[in-house]
């Protein structure tokens, strides 16, 4: 079985391909087919991301499945997690609100990922997050998506009933001006919302901390440092019950 992940607007480059994934894991850099872009001068916009949703769906309204199909042909595939910057919003959004594609989905690490309203499917990864079913982690900013975001955070504490608090950003990401916050078990909100100075981030250059975040949250928790189960452990219990997938999944109910 191999973990994937999946890059959405962003771009496994050899910063990121340097660190300690281990053997089992393979990176795919995803852009919509050239039929689903956006004209102009940047044609990776939400609605391109949007429109691959919509390609992707099947009758039974599930897209993960086509996808892993589509960007993921031959692989005997374990853990899935996307990365998302920006305009991915238009595809990971809708792909969170179905119950069955998230279920299928450990972790989401969003770049300043989220504009607009309606972000139902985020607020429904954060609240499972929250209980420990996956990993979610965000970045954000004030030239970019925190605004949109803080929504999303204020509907699942909501939902939860329960308040996010604040901890110190997992090294080696920065410490952020508006706090790194944790709902539950694993969910984090990373607020760099102040663009002044070196140690903050302004939408466009959220980039630069992929390699950090990905080391401190992602590779953390599938090496289990983070709540996540060991991909070695999860490997011993399939082969016992004759399905890595089926195992993890009973693992985490």
């Amino acid at each position: 079985m191999t973990d994937v992940v999946f890059f959405l607007k962003s771009f496994p480059d050899t910063r990121v391909k340097a660190l300690g994934w281990g053997s089992n894991v393979k990176l795919i850099g995803v852009d919509p087919p050239a039929s689903l872009m956006c004209g102009g001068s940047d044609p990776r916009c939400s609605t391109a991301y949007s429109n691959l949703w919509n390609w992707l769906k099947g009758a039974d309204g599930r897209v993960l499945p086509n996808f892993l199909a589509h960007f993921a042909p031959g692989i005997s595939v374990g853990r899935v997690a996307f990365v998302g910057f920006s305009a991915a919003h238009g595809f990971l959004n809708p792909l969170a609100n179905n119950d069955a594609d998230r279920a299928d989905i450990d972790a989401y690490v969003l770049l300043d990922s989220s504009f607009g309203g309606g972000k139902t499917g985020y607020v429904k990864f954060v609240e499972d997050a929250a209980r420990g079913e996956r990993l979610f982690v965000t970045t954000t900013s004030n030239t970019g998506g925190d605004d949109s975001f803080k929504d999303v955070w204020a509907k699942a504490q909501q939902e939860l009933g329960e308040g996010a608090k604040q901890v110190s950003a997992r090294a080696p990401m920065p410490e952020p001006s508006g706090g790194t916050w944790k709902l539950g078990d694993l969910a984090f909100y990373l607020r760099y919302v102040d663009a002044k100075n070196g140690s903050e981030l302004p939408h466009w250059e959220m980039n630069k901390v992929l390699p950090a975040v990905l080391d401190a949250y992602l590779i953390s928790y599938w090496n289990g440092r983070l709540g996540g189960i060991p991909w070695g452990l999860v490997g011993g219990v399939a082969l016992a019950a004759g399905g890595a997938y089926a195992a993890l999944r009973i693992l985490r109910s």
